[in-house]
């Protein structure tokens, strides 16, 4: 009976430790702490249309790890974000990754939001533009309203031996003559536009030839710029300003001011734009900018109102400060320069202009390292930018005078060198979003603390 007794004890210590083996671990407060298995969202992937919500699920387990603290965050805040609830809503168009995690686990759920459609109302073109044979244009449209959906469109070259076209209305000159470029829209809308092309070869080394709004002779603003003028005469369709000798730079202030200057064809051999070219030249449509320029100085084309689209050569190695500024219409870069998009003009991994026409939000490619000395001045249409955690500089004034920029989101969690009044002239409404896990080091770091309270953590 004894010998059964103690086998009897044994056994029972044996499954209290066993079971001991089995409970869950505590905290010194006494909580239980269960560790969390797995984590699934539903749905895995949705369509959201913009400015809607929808209520993620996410289920944990094992059951008894439910009550584990969730976090959330969105890869892309521009186009979904997500609420401490998991609520996801739609902004613009774009794809996220919203990703939820608990404990050691995380789930995703692939978010695509999508505009409802809304079809082009208006289309047009460049009435007219002349082309050097053997170089190419951007022909840039202009689509109203501005948000509207389906707006790939079809091009057409009615003579292509004369000049072809491409996707995004790139226009190579094949031969002297003319041709009509003709765009289509796509999305049932029915719309078409025309731009007829002349394409004539390349001009002598020592000729300027120009067009005006009124047909008239244009006076350079400082003629010394372009060195001796021999002539500036104005035939049936071009004005011609003939120098003494073969222009090599254009200098400063050259066209300042012209406001009836609509179209200009500088010669083949020109390498360098200097300061203020064009400055405030309103009527300023079409330019060439030859293959062998490598400088292009500040405020060269400084508030040039009506380009809206401008082809630069690879050989530019240097754009001034200022250079595309206050040019509202300007949407579109052609230039191996560029950025895909055609609308950031980036110079050693930094943005140093930027073609802001018909655009309120904007996200920075992860291409970009650094956003240059007022790379983006006086877009006052721009009310958010994301900035990718590539970015390790912002330049001074790079923000000057944005006034509608409500926006700024940053992705780093290491805050990029901020350079002195970047953020001039912005106003009271922008906030500065980062990611919550360094609030703090934003807030302390140089120049950041300086605009500490407009800082605030990413939803």
């Amino acid at each position: 009976m004894r010998k059964h007794s103690i086998q009897f004890l044994l056994a029972a210590v044996l499954a209290l430790a066993a079971l001991a083996s089995c409970t869950p671990t505590s905290h010194p407060s006494g909580e239980e702490t269960i560790e969390v298995e797995s984590v699934t969202l539903e749905p895995a992937a949705i369509k959201l249309a913009v400015g809607k919500e929808y209520q993620l699920t996410a289920t944990v387990l094992p059951e008894k790890a439910a009550k584990t603290q969730l976090s959330w965050e969105s890869t892309n805040t521009r186009s979904a974000t997500v609420s401490r609830d998991g609520v996801i809503k739609g902004h613009v168009p774009g794809t996220a990754k919203i990703r939820v995690y608990a404990g050691a686990k995380s789930a995703e759920c692939h978010v695509t939001v999508i505009q409802d459609h809304i079809p082009i109302t208006s289309l047009s073109l460049l009435p007219e533009m002349d082309v050097e044979q053997g170089r190419e244009y951007a022909i840039r449209p202009v689509i109203i309203p501005t948000n509207a959906t389906g707006t790939a469109l079809l091009w057409k070259s009615s003579d292509p031996s004369v000049a072809t076209v491409r996707g995004h209305g790139i226009v190579t000159g094949e031969a002297p003559g003319e041709t009509t470029i003709t765009a289509t829209t796509t999305d049932g809308s029915n719309l078409s536009a025309t731009c007829l092309v002349r394409v004539h070869k390349p001009g002598p080394y020592n000729v300027i030839m120009y067009k005006s709004v009124d047909g008239k002779v244009v006076q350079p603003y400082y003629p010394r710029s372009l060195g001796t003028v021999v002539s500036n005469e104005y035939g049936f369709e071009w004005g011609t300003i003939t120098l003494k000798d073969k222009l090599l730079t254009l200098g400063g202030s050259a066209f300042q001011d012209c406001n009836l200057l609509t179209e200009v064809v500088l010669p083949a051999r020109l390498t360098a734009i200097e300061g203020a070219a064009f400055r405030n030249c309103l009527s300023l449509l079409f330019i060439n900018i030859p293959d062998e320029v490598s400088t292009i100085g500040n405020e060269a084309f400084y508030l040039c109102e009506s380009l809206t689209s401008i082809t630069l050569p690879k050989a530019v190695t240097h754009v001034g400060t200022g250079a595309f500024s206050r040019c509202p219409n300007l949407g579109y870069f052609h230039s191996p320069l560029a950025t895909p998009d055609g609308r950031c003009l980036v110079l050693g991994g930094s943005v140093v202009a930027f073609a802001p026409a018909g655009l309120t939000g904007y996200e920075l490619p992860e291409s970009v390292s650094g956003i240059g000395h007022s790379a983006f001045m006086y877009c006052r249409e721009l009310a958010s930018l994301t900035v990718p955690a590539t970015v390790t500089s912002i330049g001074e004034y790079a923000f000057l005078n944005c006034s509608a920029l409500s926006s700024l989101t940053l992705l780093g969690e290491v805050p990029p060198a901020l350079g002195s009044k970047a953020f001039e002239g912005t106003g009271s409404l922008l906030q500065i979003r980062v990611p919550a896990s360094a609030l703090e080091t934003y807030r302390k770091a140089p120049g950041w603390a300086l605009i500490a309270s407009r800082i605030v953590p990413a939803e």
